[in-house]
């Protein structure tokens, strides 16, 4: 899989968009609870119906890299 440069910078906007979205949906949610209002939901919800199902990998590594970038995914801590 090798993504178009159309793709690549739609990918950079969601991973910025998708950070913003998920830093914004960290007041609903909580230890112990969850919400069911996830914005980063249906901006990934809207990249795949403009570009569809084609993007899935690249669209999770997106997120995963903002995730560890941001800090929400902590390899030190086993939980």
């Amino acid at each position: 899989f090798r993504p178009t440069h159309t793709e690549l910078c739609v990918l950079l906007v969601y991973g910025a968009a998708f950070h913003v979205a998920h830093t914004v949906a960290a007041a609903w949610g909580g230890p112990g609870f969850f919400s069911l209002w996830y914005p980063p939901a249906g901006l990934r919800f809207a990249l795949f119906w403009v570009f569809g199902a084609r993007l899935t990998p690249m669209v999770a590594l997106t997120e995963l890299l903002v995730q560890i970038a941001a800090g929400v995914v902590n390899f030190a801590d086993p939980e």
